[in-house]
Order: C-alpha cells, then sequence, then structure tokens
C-alpha cells in the first residue's frame, strides 16, 4: 500500500485492555506517521475512555466495526479484541479493502488463516500480525550477535502464578473464546525461540493441560521442537506454577557463546567459553527507565509497520509469519491430544 498523504488514516478495532496499557502509548508517540480517526467497540466504557484519550468526537466512535468500515476512509486499522473475534473481523476489514494489523494469535485455526490470506489478496491489501518482542532491545541485539553463529539448542522459560480461581469472566481461560497459555503466552517464546534458532520449526512434540485452574483452557505447556537444521529447543510456559516472580528466559547455547535473553528483550547477557563468564549486554537498568511500550516492544513493531505502510513496503511481520504461527500452535494442540510427534 503506498500513501499519497503524510500520514497513514488509522482505525481501531478493540479499545480494551491491550490498547490503553501498549498501544495508546505507542500511538501517541507515533503522531508523526499515523492519524486515530475511528473507533469501534461494543462496550461503552472502553469507547469513552479511548474517544478522551485520542480526542475523538462521538460521530467517529461506533459499536460495530462494519459501521466505521463504511463511514470513514482508512488506510490501516488495528484489531486488539479477544481471540476468537479476529476472524470475522479480519474478514470486514479485507472486505474494505483496507490493510490490517492484527493482535496475536491472527486467527487460531489454520483453515481460517486461508481464508483471511484469500481475502487479502483479493483487496490488494497488506496484513499484519503483532510480534512485538521481536522489536525489544535484548532481542534486537541477542539477533544481531547470534548473525554467523549455528546455535544448537535453547531453552525457553516463561513461567508464573496467576490468581487463582481465575476470574469468572476472564476470557482468556476459555478454550472457546481462543484463550490458554499457548495462544496467549507461549505463543511469544515460540516466535522468539525461533528466530534466535535462525531455522525454522519442522518437527512438534509437546504436551498441554489445565493443571490447576480447572477451566476449558490450557495452563501448562511442554514442548520439544526440532528444527530445520537439525538441531532442537525446549520451551516451557505456565500459568500455575508459583515463583518469586515472573520468570521469562530464553537462553540459546552456540559453539562459543551462549546468549540469555531475559523478561523478552527488557535485559541480555552472553556468556564466552574463554573468558568463563556472563556480560551485560542490554542490562535490566538501563531499560527500567523506558517507557512499558518500548520495553515490550509495540514501540518498535508499530513503527516499523507504519514506516513500510507510508513508503509502500509490505509489512515487516506478515501473514507469512502470521501462518507459521498458527501452523505450529495447532501442530502443539495435535501432538498434545494424540501423544505423538508432529512434522510441520
Amino acid at each position: 500500500m503506498t500513501s499519497s498523504r503524510s500520514k497513514l488514516r488509522v482505525g481501531l478495532i478493540g479499545c480494551g485492555g491491550i490498547f490503553r496499557i501498549s498501544h495508546l502509548p505507542s500511538y501517541e508517540s507515533l503522531t508523526h506517521l499515523i492519524a486515530i480517526e475511528a473507533i469501534a467497540d461494543p462496550f461503552e466504557p472502553n469507547r469513552l475512555q479511548a474517544a478522551q484519550a485520542l480526542r475523538l468526537g462521538p460521530d467517529v466512535c461506533f459499536t460495530d466495526p462494519r459501521e466505521m468500515l463504511r463511514a470513514v476512509p482508512l488506510d490501516v486499522v488495528v484489531i486488539a479484541t479477544p481471540h476468537h473475534l479476529h476472524r470475522e473481523q479480519l474478514l470486514q476489514v479485507a472486505e474494505a479493502g483496507v490493510a490490517c494489523i492484527g493482535e496475536k494469535p491472527l486467527v487460531l485455526e489454520p483453515g481460517d488463516l486461508v481464508e483471511i490470506e484469500a481475502a487479502f489478496r483479493a483487496a490488494g491489501r497488506d496484513c499484519s500480525v503483532v510480534h512485538n518482542y521481536l522489536y525489544t532491545s535484548g532481542m534486537q541485539a541477542a539477533l544481531a550477535g547470534l548473525k554467523g553463529e549455528s546455535p544448537y539448542f535453547a531453552q525457553t522459560r516463561a513461567v508464573f502464578s496467576k490468581a487463582f480461581p481465575a476470574p469468572a469472566n476472564d476470557w482468556r481461560f476459555e478454550r472457546e473464546a481462543g484463550g490458554g497459555a499457548l495462544n496467549d503466552t507461549c505463543y511469544h517464546e515460540i516466535y522468539l525461540t525461533e528466530a534466535l534458532m535462525g531455522s525454522p520449526v519442522t518437527e512438534v512434540q509437546g504436551r498441554i493441560r489445565s493443571a490447576r485452574f480447572g477451566r476449558s483452557a490450557d495452563d501448562l505447556v511442554e514442548i520439544h521442537f526440532t528444527h530445520a537444521n537439525g538441531q532442537g529447543s525446549n520451551v516451557l510456559v505456565g500459568w500455575c506454577l508459583p515463583s518469586p516472580g515472573a520468570e521469562h528466559f530464553i537462553t540459546v547455547y552456540g559453539n562459543d557463546h551462549s546468549w540469555r535473553v531475559a523478561g523478552r528483550g527488557r535485559a541480555l547477557t552472553r556468556f564466552d567459553r574463554i573468558e568463563g563468564s556472563w556480560q551485560d549486554v542490554v542490562s535490566t537498568k538501563e531499560t527500567e527507565v523506558q517507557p512499558r511500550e518500548v520495553m515490550h516492544g509495540h514501540f518498535g513493531f508499530f513503527a516499523a509497520a507504519f514506516e513500510a505502510a507510508l513508503a509502500g513496503r509490505p509489512f515487516p511481520v506478515g501473514l507469512t509469519a502470521a501462518r507459521r504461527q498458527v501452523d505450529i500452535l495447532s501442530a502443539v494442540r495435535r501432538a498434545s491430544a494424540e501423544r505423538t510427534r508432529v512434522m510441520l
């Protein structure tokens, strides 16, 4: 998509928690690239808060995304709604002939993504999925440092203890809404691990289950991946594992160095085999003073996506990445259900 305007006209579908916490501060820092023209959310408190924050009048605040898409000329729409709503909303955006950025997972099943790809291809518009943690300072430094190296193993852990019992109205604990530790948390660990290994996943073994909460969605995920280069990686994600604090780290082992990305990129350390010690590359103390959207990568992700759209380039994280993630998530679920290895 090439825009002759100096700014992209952006519409928002979904103005709940992720919008307020991470998306909005990023938009406020990117006003040289975008202008938020309209919002859509069926929940009135969300609409009112978003309208006030964005200084939008009631004439561009909608309950139904379809009304927004019919009434307001837009270049890009950002979808930030519960996972099970994405498919229908993506199809609405494609039908309106507008480019789209969707929160992860873009859709829940591989067949849905085939439909989405066809819809955006027919519309001649681009579509992206939010892989924000690729744009943290620690991840960017790790990816740069690993160029030329050939890691042979990665160990990934994202464990913490959510409040028990889980709130009855929290859709993230319901499988039908696309919730669960695999879709909502492990999604990030998968694309980060694959990126750091520098080789796509080709084989999946794993188990997902509800170990503590007893809800329809999973709260514990254990995966072993085999990569195209023959190397392996392990991923453990739990919402139900008591610990002093959230443990988020990925350790990647190579011949001469090991790299540990902590907090999904808030800090990075490197172990040198000859020196025999860990050295800070990106320290937590340095990043603690940064805004949350920078620490979590949303600012970097949205900046890259909006800059690409203005320049007429494809989104840097596109439908190929979205398809890969949906295929891997589906393979993990199948491997768990059938107690077997699944090839991609």
